[in-house]
C-alpha cells in the first residue's frame, strides 16, 4: 500500500492524543513527515511540549515544529484545560522533554511541502492559525497541498464554546475562514459528528488494560471533563484520522463552507451540502459500529 504523505497540525489536547495512537496503530498508511504545534486546548509551550513526548515515544525520527502562540487576530483567545486538564493530557502526567523541536512551524511546513515530490496532505486537528500564516506567507504552497483534514465548525451554526461557534473555529475565526477560502480542498470532521458518538467513560475505565500504552490511554481519558455530561466522553479530533484509516464507516457529504467574521458571532459555521463542490463534510454511517471499532483498536495497542 502506497503510503499517504502528510504533516499533522495538533494541540494536544486529549482527542489530539488519541488521534496521534491511531496514526501509529496505522503507521502503514501514514508517511508522517511533520508534526506542528498549535495553540488552542493549553497554551503553545505545552502542546509542543505533549508533541515532543509523542513524537519521542511513537513516532521517534519524525520532525517537530512550534507554531504561533496566539490567534492571528487576539480577539478572543481561549484556551480549554478546563476540559483537557492543566497539562492538556488529562491525568496522564508525560516526563520533561528533550526530543529536537524547530522554532518556526510556518517555514518547516513550507520546507517540508516543497521537499516532497508528491503533494502533501495535512490533518488540522485544532485551530487553523499555523496553515493560514503558512498561505499568508507563501501563496504558492496552495497548489502543493492535496487536501486539507480536519476537525472544524459545525453544520448547521452551533457551536460548544459558544452558542454558535464549535472551538478550535472560535479560537481563530479568521485562520479558518483563510483556510477555508484558499481553494485546498477540505475534509471536515464537524462538531456535531464528536456529540453523535459519545462514549461512557466507564468503558475506557473498565477495559482490560494489558500495558503501558493502555494505561496511558485510561489515564488520559480519566481526567477529561465534559461539561455537557462528565461520565461521556467525546472524541472529536479522533474521527478525523479514523475516517482516512477506515473511509467505510464514513460519509462524505459534498458541501461549501461558510465562515462568519463580523465581530458577534465570530467562527460561526455553515457547511452546506453543493454536490459540485471539492469540499466534504463526514457523518458517521454507524456511530455504534464505529465506537466499537475505536475501542478496540485502541485497546490493541502495544
Amino acid at each position: 500500500m502506497k503510503k499517504m504523505p502528510v504533516i499533522l497540525d495538533c494541540d494536544p489536547g486529549i482527542d489530539d492524543a488519541l488521534a496521534m495512537l491511531i496514526m501509529y496503530q496505522n503507521k502503514e498508511i501514514f508517511d508522517l513527515k511533520l508534526i506542528s504545534a498549535s495553540a488552542g486546548n493549553t497554551p503553545i509551550d505545552i502542546t509542543t511540549k505533549n508533541i515532543q513526548f509523542f513524537a519521542e515515544k511513537f513516532f521517534n525520527g519524525v520532525k517537530v515544529a512550534k507554531g504561533i502562540g496566539k490567534p492571528l487576530k487576539v480577539v478572543h483567545p481561549e484556551t480549554a484545560e478546563d476540559v483537557h486538564g492543566v497539562g492538556g493530557l488529562g491525568n496522564y502526567q508525560i516526563p520533561e522533554q528533550n526530543y529536537p523541536y524547530e522554532e518556526d512551524s510556518v517555514e518547516v511546513m513550507y520546507k517540508t511541502i516543497c521537499d516532497s515530490k508528491e503533494k502533501m496532505n495535512l490533518i488540522v486537528i485544532g485551530p487553523q492559525t499555523n496553515i493560514a500564516k503558512l498561505i499568508q506567507t507563501h501563496p504558492d504552497v496552495v497548489s502543493k497541498i492535496e487536501r486539507i483534514y480536519a476537525m472544524i465548525g459545525s453544520i448547521n451554526g452551533i457551536g460548544n464554546v459558544r452558542p454558535y461557534a464549535e472551538f478550535n473555529a472560535f479560537f481563530d475565526p479568521d485562520a479558518f475562514k483563510i483556510v477555508s477560502m484558499s481553494g485546498i480542498p477540505m475534509t471536515i470532521n464537524p462538531m456535531e459528528l464528536g456529540h453523535n458518538s459519545r462514549l461512557k467513560k466507564s468503558i475506557f475505565a473498565s477495559a482490560n488494560a494489558k500495558n503501558d500504552i493502555q494505561i496511558m490511554i485510561q489515564s488520559i481519558i480519566d481526567g477529561l471533563y465534559e461539561w455537557r455530561d462528565p461520565s461521556l466522553v467525546s472524541i472529536f479530533d479522533l474521527h478525523t484520522v479514523y475516517s482516512i484509516v477506515k473511509p467505510e464507516l464514513y460519509d462524505f457529504v459534498p458541501c461549501d463552507v461558510n465562515v462568519t467574521l463580523d465581530g458577534k458571532k465570530d467562527g460561526e459555521c455553515f457547511l452546506k451540502e453543493n454536490p459540485d463542490a471539492k469540499n466534504y463534510y463526514i457523518s458517521l454511517k454507524n456511530p455504534a459500529e464505529a465506537n466499537g471499532e475505536i475501542l478496540e483498536d485502541l485497546f490493541s495497542m502495544e
